[in-house]
This record gives C-alpha cells, structure tokens and sequence, in this order.
C-alpha cells in the first residue's frame, strides 16, 4: 500500500530532534524522538477533510518542559505512587517524590517523557511501524535495572497501534502508558459535547491528595460510562467544584468487551474505539492545563482535550489483589492498546 515517510529536524533547546511523519491512506501521525511524542495525528471527519484530533504545542520549545506530558510515551511508572515508596523482593526503595513534594508522578525525573529515543521505521504488509528504542542504565535510574525499551507505533489504515516492550536485567517496576490528549473536533471545540464510553464496572476513587485510594462501583461515583454518555454531563457542578475539578480516575476494565472504550464527535462524526490488553484506563478530561498556545491559535484550558491512559493499576502498593507492574529479571514486557478511527 503506498505510504509518505517524511523526516524533519527540529531545535528544542539545545537539542536537535527529529520528527518523523508517516502518511497512509486517509491517516497522517507525526513522532518526535523526544519523549517518543505524537506531534500530530491527522484522520477525515465526515466531510473527507483531514484534521489533527490530538492536542499539539505552537512553540516546539513547550515540549521541553511540558507539565501536562502532552502525547508523551510515559514510564518507567505512570500515575502518581503514595510517598514515593515501593518494595520489590522485601528491598525500600524510595523514588523522586516530584509531585506536591512528597509522592511520586510518571516516573519522576527518569521520565521517558523527556528522553531521546532513537527512531527507525519499517514497512510491513499495509502498514509502517515505527520504533522508538530507549537504554536505561541503572545508574541513572532510581528504579532497579538496566532496560532496554522499545516503543512501536503500528499506522495502518484506519487505525494506530501502540506496542509496549521492555527488558531489565533486574527486577523491576515497569508501567508504561501513552499520555494522548484526544480532541475529535480537530480543536475547533472542547470535548465537552463528545460522547465517551469506558467498559468498566468498577473505578478507583482519588484522594485529597490526588492518589487512587479505594475501588468503588462506577454508579456510585457518578461515572458510569458502560454505555456513551456526553462527557459535559459526566462533569457534575460537585465534580468541577472538587479538587480534581473533572475525571481524573482510574477504571478497572471488565475485559469481557470487543471494545474497551470509545469516544464520538457528533459535529465532525469521528469515532474511535479503543482496545488494550492493559487491565486499566486512567481516564482524564485535562482539569490542570498548562496556559500554552495551541496550533490551533486557542489557549490550552481545561476539558480541551480527553487521555485514555491504558497502564496497569497505578499506587500499586494500596492494591495487592490487582495485577502489580512488577517486571521479573530478563522476562519480557509487552502490552498493546489500538485506536480504531472511523465515521458515523
């Protein structure tokens, strides 16, 4: 299938990096090699017309600091871990504690957010793949091991895949997500009037600190999302006026569905639907952004763009009966999560 593969370099700082952008059939997605960031990813709303339904900075400059951890590859942990404070085979070990001084957020300074990695790419049978390979020493790394990590992006027609690999040559803590900010309407509206959909009974309530704390029936909480449900009335007057100030919550899938979650535009009659073999989505409707500048010439505020984090279960010391993001000596990590892109 003919395809465009297109390679631009950019300064960031002091730093000279490659965007590497890849057009196939009604799909266009744009990576740069730091933080493994999606720049742009372009898919035809009812009209034909191709449009960049994920939030993207003006100034390439923002992504060097980029506190919302905008379409960046996340890890070695994602989410936020009580105290800093993990055990692995009976040893303490005590991690950066980057968020409110005192815990734990997306791996701390050691984020892949803000890592090189190299790119390579290769054609298969309709479709290109495109990996972005990391080495983690353990010397600079707080958590235990040298790890190899291979991220892979799968463009076909109709659809991106996200393949999570990793090695350590110790035990180790391994969690990896991707921080997609997701706007169907190409930015020319928030989110609010987009209709989402996560498969989950059970979601994990954040305490005043912003940690999962306690797994709760989705009804409970207000957050049942098992059939589409517009996201503005999802955000209740209590929830915005709380201090997570929208969805920011952990869901436990139910891994009995084709589909794991899906979000729909009704304006431009985009739909994606979402699958991953992860056991949870982090979902977060962007309650604490950055006052940066869009490409879209708007400002980055709240609810205009929606993360469907897919990861395994984050504070994973509060919950021993969920499955742990404990990666074994020389064992291999992988995990997928697809978005199917189509119209309706």
């Amino acid at each position: 299938m003919p395809f465009m593969i297109t390679k631009k370099h950019l300064l960031l700082k002091d730093k000279i990096l490659e965007e590497l952008t890849v057009k196939l059939d009604q799909i266009e997605v744009s990576i740069l090699n730091y933080g493994a960031t999606i720049t742009s990813l372009k898919t035809p709303n009812k009209d034909g017309q191709l449009e960049n339904i994920v939030l993207r900075y003006q100034d390439i400059n923002d992504y060097a600091q980029n506190a919302s951890y905008l379409n960046a590859i996340i890890g070695p942990t994602s989410g936020r871990i009580k105290d800093g404070y993990i055990q692995i085979n009976q040893q303490a070990i005590q991690l950066d504690q980057n968020f409110q001084d005192k815990h734990h957020l997306h791996g701390g300074k050691e984020c892949f957010a803000f890592q090189l990695f190299d790119l390579s790419y290769e054609e298969a049978k309709d479709l290109v793949k495109v990996h972005a390979s990391l080495r983690v020493k353990s010397e600079d790394s707080l958590y235990p091991g040298n790890k190899t990590i291979t991220i892979t992006y799968e463009i076909s027609p109709g659809k991106l895949s996200i393949l999570f690999q990793g090695e350590s040559e110790e035990d180790t803590y391994l969690n990896m997500t991707s921080h997609l900010y997701f706007n169907l309407s190409g930015g020319k509206e928030s989110i609010l009037s987009h209709e989402v959909m996560i498969q989950a009974d059970k979601v994990i309530e954040v305490d005043k600190e912003f940690l999962p704390s306690l797994i709760q029936p989705v009804e409970d909480m207000n957050l049942d999302m098992r059939k589409p449900v517009v996201i503005n009335d999802l955000l209740t007057e209590k929830l915005r006026n709380s201090h997570i100030k929208g969805i920011d919550h952990p869901f436990i899938l139910r891994k009995t569905d084709t589909i794991d979650a899906s979000l729909y535009d009704p304006k431009s009659g985009r739909c994606m639907q979402i699958t991953t073999s992860y056991p949870v989505i982090v979902c977060y409707t962007h309650n604490y952004p950055e006052d940066k500048l869009l490409t879209n010439q708007t400002r980055n505020e709240p609810y205009q763009g929606i993360c469907f984090e897919a990861q395994y279960t984050p504070n994973p010391e509060v919950f021993p009966n969920l499955e742990q993001p404990l990666l074994k000596k020389d064992k291999l990590y992988q995990e997928r999560t697809s978005f199917h892109f189509s119209i309706k």
